[in-house]
């Protein structure tokens, strides 16, 4: 797991293939300095075969226990260490502040992008009135609802003339 996130992949599948390359790397030297210890003991205590596969599969078992202690204990670490930091009433403010200061900064540029095509929409309008293409002007303004109108219209101090055509506008279209 360490391993796929240390990669320095960009891509699930670049992760993936570097974390299963050093993991089977470890492995496999592991698995051969297991594998040597094995013959050396077998060798120097003169095992027979039978012998020597209970030694294997015991070394097997105690690989696969120590393992899971390995992966318990970081599940048994990680939890607390979550529980703790909620605990910490001063930090998790400052976290919720910077977060807080994130969502009003997309609030306000999402707000002037609503502002921005607002006011195309206006320029539209008055071009589309000169050439008398007031019912395309009015599908348009079906799509845009009358409460964005009258938010960005009192926040953007835009001149009040400009909201009474919008209100007119909207009044005009019908709704389905």
């Amino acid at each position: 797991m360490q391993d796929f996130v240390d990669s320095g992949g960009f891509s699930f599948c670049e992760k993936m293939k570097a974390s299963l390359r050093i993991n089977l790397l470890f492995y496999t030297c592991a698995g051969v300095a297991g594998g040597g210890l094995l013959i050396f003991v077998a060798v120097t205590q003169h095992l027979g075969f039978s012998e020597v596969m209970k030694v294997a599969i015991s070394l097997g078992n105690a690989f696969g226990l120590v393992l899971l202690l390995l992966m318990l204990g970081y599940g048994l670490v990680d939890v607390p260490r979550k529980i703790w930091r909620l605990a910490n009433k001063p930090v998790l403010l400052l976290q919720y502040q910077f977060e807080g200061s994130e969502i009003l900064e997309r609030k306000a540029k999402a707000e002037q992008e609503l502002k921005d095509t607002i006011e195309a929409i206006h320029k539209a309008k008055n071009q589309l009135f000169s050439r008398n293409l007031e019912p395309f002007m009015d599908i348009v303004l079906q799509k845009v609802c009358l409460s964005n109108y009258l938010y960005i219209l009192h926040h953007a101090h835009i001149e009040p003339y400009m909201l009474c055509h919008f209100c007119v506008i909207d009044s005009a279209v019908p709704r389905s």
